[in-house]
């Protein structure tokens, strides 16, 4: 399995590193009088644990730099301490750098996993369009082929055109920022999530009381809940879930795009399965917590020369303990303030932010924008009794309470000022005017028309692109409240753009979008007639191409919203970074183990897929994955109602039944 998952040689951590800190010399004190010298020692802190980036399609972790660095401050304020700071990013490689010019690591437990598509040969031909670097891969493969539950993973890619090539999706496709084409299978969405969970286990192996936290994003949570099935080790402590597209309902879009219909689409029932299997597993970070690490390794730093240095190690048992992670946090010690020192192992998190326009879309429709469902997660819910849901809407605050219902619309009754010439509320002869009306408004206070911001496209000018809550729709928020709530403004949901990013201060990131798709767009179809007055189809000329690029570049596109999240300040730094699991963190402890983690995490560094191009072979269905289909649900009521027809007495005919009524 390893060979298939990694190119690296194993690194077993150097134990008498790990568990060891290095300190330094600061100053002497001499007091005279006693003729007794004191030397003060700079111990460094413990790292807290380690945390796992995971990222989505069409993405090289774009958000990994602020997470990182909101992560860090964050558990800087939950902890008292303030020597956690992100590593330095590299924006020609798209990577982190390892270490400073002196070889020490940065002070962050961020781990940044990649993964992506490579290209096979033949595959610009068959995927006309598809996006790619020289090195014929894309971080995160193609955006099209994102799903909403983790059967498709084993089955085809997205199509183009359904129903045998009568309906042409890039036809009916309202928005101009991008082409939708053929993907290839989906396979290479199980072989990252092997290589997560493999990444999962290595530590948990080395580091069995290691606070392991994943923190993913759109189609990386759904990597993520698929790493979870595979992982054979104690699973992390906690898990968040960010803009999810996992979808616990069956939508028709889910029919027309699958190879083989009904054949291929997930039951209701069977994403609800999957998912509590998942959660259920994660309680076993709780219940399966192992014994204290044992402290007795020898230490293996050596002196540094011309440096007093002294080296220490730190007893979970001991007393004082705690101190190594953490300082004080209003006057308290930090794993005995009622925020800092929440426990959260064993708990899922589900964050969404219904200003989604990638997981809003009706195709899609995930709990990343509208939450997961009041019938599966409520008051009352035992059966995901560790599951926890934020919402993330603009104008509202995160993390103020817990343990209420979130409107998406609310009823509202205004009184209206109204005039009569006669002085009275009545006119002539008619009935009273009305002085009062209720409305229908969206969670902050806005008509309900104004849900989208800006208004959903439609496709062929008929069918809103993005869904909308039914008027009654609400979701149960039960995240645990945090010690300072974040306040997001009306510029949570952002608004349109230029296309081609010009006069944006974005360091250049929309231009860098409108860059690829530009050199990875594919000329359409025209239709003109001919000299004959004959309609002829043709591509359009490269002169076209440029006109129609020139032409996008300049209009509005609405933003996404789809990485706020993690990107609006002030939402990690104060309610992330209080969701995730704490404590004694040592792998961080030995650089050379630490550097072969994050080796392990980068798919173009350790991954063979990448390096040869060849996916391995991805098996079959692992324990926990729920692969009922609406055929086979179709087909099993068919053989109940076969069933109870052949049990069910036979109906009286229609003389014995007059009879018996004659009788009456």
């Amino acid at each position: 399995m390893m060979s298939n998952l990694s190119t690296l040689m194993p690194v077993s951590p150097d134990m008498g590193k790990a568990y060891w800190k290095q300190s330094r010399f600061e100053r002497s004190e001499i007091d005279e009088e006693k003729r007794l010298i004191t030397h003060h020692m700079i111990v460094p802190s413990i790292m807290p644990g380690t945390i796992i980036f995971v990222h989505g399609v069409n993405s090289e972790g774009e958000w990994y730099a602020k997470a990182e660095e909101q992560f860090c401050k964050g558990l800087n304020l939950r902890l008292g301490r303030s020597d956690l700071a992100r590593s330095e990013y590299n924006p020609t490689t798209r990577r982190f750098y390892r270490a400073r010019e002196n070889n020490e690591l940065f002070a962050s437990p961020v781990i940044p996993f990649y993964w992506g598509y490579k290209l096979q040969p033949g595959d610009e031909q068959r995927y006309p369009g598809i996006y790619h670097r020289d090195d014929k891969a894309w971080g995160g493969g193609p955006f099209q082929n994102g799903t909403n539950n983790l059967l498709q993973f084993w089955q085809d890619g997205f199509r183009r055109h359904l129903l045998g090539g009568v309906v042409d999706l890039q036809a009916l496709n309202p928005e101009i920022s991008r082409q939708l084409q053929d993907a290839p299978p989906r396979g290479y969405y199980v072989h990252a999530a092997k290589r997560l969970a493999n990444l999962i286990d290595t530590i948990r192996s080395d580091f069995p009381n290691e606070p392991i936290n994943v923190i993913a994003h759109s189609q990386g949570t759904m990597i993520t809940l698929c790493a979870m099935l595979y992982v054979q080790k104690r699973p992390p402590d906690t898990v968040i879930l960010n803009s999810s597209p996992y979808s616990f309902d069956t939508k028709v879009t889910d029919y027309l795009s699958a190879a083989n219909g009904d054949a291929d689409v997930q039951t209701a029932d069977a994403r609800r399965n999957t998912f509590w299997s998942i959660s259920k597993k994660l309680t076993e970070a709780r219940t399966q917590y192992p014994e204290k690490d044992k402290y007795d390794h020898e230490c293996g730093w050596e002196g540094v020369n011309g440096i007093t240095t002294l080296h220490v190690h730190v007893d979970p048992g001991h007393p004082q303990a705690n101190s190594h992670v953490g300082g004080l946090v209003d006057d308290q010690p930090w794993h005995e303030h009622e925020h800092s020192g929440r426990d959260n192992r064993g708990k899922l998190f589900v964050n969404f932010n219904p200003a989604d326009r990638v997981i809003g879309v009706s195709a899609v429709a995930g709990i990343g924008w509208q939450g997961i469902p009041s019938k599966i997660l409520n008051e009352t819910s035992p059966m995901f009794a560790n599951v926890y849901q934020r919402v993330f809407a603009r104008n509202t605050t995160v993390g103020d309470r817990s343990n209420y219902w979130f409107n998406f619309f609310n009823l509202t009754t205004l009184r209206q000022q109204v005039e009569s010439r006669a002085g009275g509320v009545t006119t002539g002869y008619g009935a009273p005017l009305q002085t009062q009306g209720t409305y229908l408004q969206t969670f902050d206070g806005k008509p309900s028309r104004d849900f989208w911001m800006p208004a959903s496209p439609s496709v062929a000018g008929v069918v809103p692109e993005l869904a909308t809550p039914t008027d009654s729709q609400r979701v149960w928020i039960n995240a645990p409240v945090v010690p300072d709530p974040v306040r997001l403004g009306s510029d949570f949901q952002e608004m349109s753009i230029r296309f081609d990013g010009v006069g944006l201060q974005d360091n250049g990131a929309q231009a860098h979008d409108f860059s690829d798709f530009r050199q990875f767009y594919q000329p359409v179809d025209v239709t003109e007639k001919d000299v004959c007055g004959q309609a002829v189809t043709r591509k359009e000329t490269p002169e076209e191409v440029a006109a129609r690029m020139a032409k996008y570049g300049q209009q509005q596109i609405a933003q996404t919203n789809h990485g706020q999240i993690l990107e609006y300040d002030g939402n990690v730094s104060h309610v992330l970074a209080y969701d995730i699991t704490v404590g004694f963190g040592h792998a961080f402890g030995d650089p050379a183990y630490w550097n072969y983690l994050k080796d392990m995490a980068d798919w173009k560094i350790s991954d063979p897929y990448y390096k040869t191009g060849q996916l391995p072979d991805i098996g079959g269905y692992p324990n926990g994955l729920d692969t009922g289909t609406n055929k086979e649900q179709r087909e099993q009521q068919a053989r109940w109602r076969e069933m109870w027809d052949k049990k069910a007495p036979a109906a009286p005919s229609d003389d014995a039944a007059s009879g018996f009524l004659r009788s009456r």
